[in-house]
C-alpha cells in the first residue's frame, strides 16, 4: 500500500523538547515513516502506511505528549 502524508494542525506553540518529545512519540507507531515539523504554519506532517497505522491512533500520540490538535484538520 502506498504510504500517504497527513497534517495535523498544532494548537500553540511547541518548544524545542516538545518537538522532539512528539517526533519521538508518533515515530514509535508501526506504520510511521517520517514525522516533520512546520513551525510557520503550526502543523506537524507525518507519514505513514494506512493500515498500518491511522490518523486517530498518530493524534492520540501527539496528544499523549501534551500538545493540543485541532479538530479543523489539514486547513
Amino acid at each position: 500500500m502506498a504510504n500517504l502524508e497527513q497534517g495535523f494542525k498544532i494548537v500553540g506553540n511547541l518548544s524545542e523538547a516538545d518537538r522532539e518529545a512528539v517526533k519521538k512519540s508518533v515515530s514509535a507507531l508501526e506504520g510511521v515513516n517520517a514525522v516533520k515539523f512546520d513551525p510557520a504554519a503550526k502543523k506537524v506532517l507525518v507519514g505513514y502506511t494506512p493500515g498500518t497505522v491511522n490518523i486517530q491512533n498518530i493524534k492520540e500520540a501527539i496528544e499523549s505528549r501534551g500538545v493540543d490538535v485541532s479538530d479543523r484538520g489539514d486547513d
